[in-house]
This record gives structure tokens, sequence and C-alpha cells, in this order.
């Protein structure tokens, strides 16, 4: 019976939860990894997902896109992230077509993700913070994906959701990316005076912050 006891000890004491080797490169994923052995949960599951999806998409790492899904994959209907994890698996798909080679699945897999994301907004059309995502996602698509309108329209639902700043879910730093995306549209459209209207906002705004620091 001791002899159990001193093996279940010496075993306890040995074990590794080795973090993955993508993970390995990133402290801060790791250090959440760690968390994750320790006290599982949706919460950090989601948490642990949406920052390897955040830096899979800023470091160009395809390695951390199927750990950024596996984390995700864990939050169900019944966790309050639920909507917001499905965004994020949405835009792994498209991250996914980024680093693949083979002109078919790029195609699949960008369709596959803007789905989802339409999807999870069409059942939740109130909610900014869906938006946003997919309208920092979507815009960087290619033109013949015609997510144009859609981006415009998430951007305008974005600025008149936070006409009033008490109500307003985004960060200033968000809403900021959100006039900017906007005013990219609309060059890109050639609608020049919406674009100006939307620079003289922006630098309506960074006056503001500068006078408010």
């Amino acid at each position: 019976m001791m002899t159990r006891i001193i093996l279940a000890t010496i075993l306890a004491a040995t074990t590794c939860f080795c973090a993955p080797a993508p993970v390995k490169k990133y402290p801060e994923i790791q250090s959440l990894y760690a968390k994750l052995q320790e006290q599982p949960g949706s919460a950090l599951y989601f948490e642990y997902g949406v920052l390897c999806h955040n830096t899979a998409r800023s470091s160009h790492d395809p390695d951390l896109i199927p750990i950024a899904e596996e984390a995700l994959g864990k939050i169900t209907s019944q966790d309050k992230e639920y909507a917001v994890a499905r965004m994020y698996l949405g835009s792994l798909w498209t991250l996914k077509a980024l680093h693949s080679w083979f002109p078919p699945n790029k195609l699949k897999f960008v369709q596959e993700g803007v789905a989802i994301m339409d999807q999870t907004i069409e059942a939740n059309p109130r909610q900014p913070l869906l938006r946003y995502i997919r309208l920092s996602n979507n815009v960087n698509l290619p033109s013949f994906f015609n997510r144009t309108d859609t981006c415009r329209d998430d951007a305008v639902f974005l600025i008149g959701a936070c006409a009033q700043p008490d109500s307003c879910t985004l960060t200033a730093s968000q809403l900021t990316n959100v006039y900017t995306l906007l005013q990219r549209i609309y060059e890109a459209a050639g609608d020049t005076v919406k674009a100006g209207e939307i620079a003289a906002q922006l630098k309506r705004m960074g006056s503001a912050e500068s006078g408010a620091r």
C-alpha cells in the first residue's frame, strides 16, 4: 500500500503538462496554457482560443490555428461566450485560406468561415462585438467575395450603436478602427464625399482624445 502511495506521489510530481510546440514560442500563450491545465473551464478555453487566434493572425503563424480551433470548439451553446467563439471559429477558417496553397481550398475555407459568421450574426444581430469581428475580418477579403456591402453595413451599424458614448461597448481604439475601415470602404467605392466626412470625424475624434489627456 505504501509503495503505491509513493509511486503515485512521484508520478504526480513528475507529470508535465507540456505545451504544444507552437505555443512555446509565445510566453503569454504558454502561461495561459499552464493555467488552463490547472483550472480548465469554458472561460479560460475561450480566452486561450481567442489569444491563439489573434496571435495566429498578427504573427501569420498557421501552427496556432488548430490549437485555437480546438480551444474554441470546447465552448458550447450553454456558455455565455458561445456566439463570440463562433465568430472567431469563422475567422479561423479564413486564416486557413490565407495559408492554404491550393486555390479550391482557399475558396472553400473562406466560404465556410463567412457562412459561420453570417449565421451567427443573423441569430444575434444587435451584438456590436460580433459585427466588429466580422468587419475586421471581411474587410481584408478579396473583392470577388462581394463582402463590401456587408462591411459597410457593419461599420455603419457600429457607429450608430456608439452614437451615445455611454452605451458603446467597443473600446476607443476599436471605434477608431471602425471609422478608418469605413473611410477605406468609401474610398475604394469612389465615394469621396462620404470618405471625406469620415476623415473629418476621425480628425475630430483625434482632437478630442488629445484634449482629454
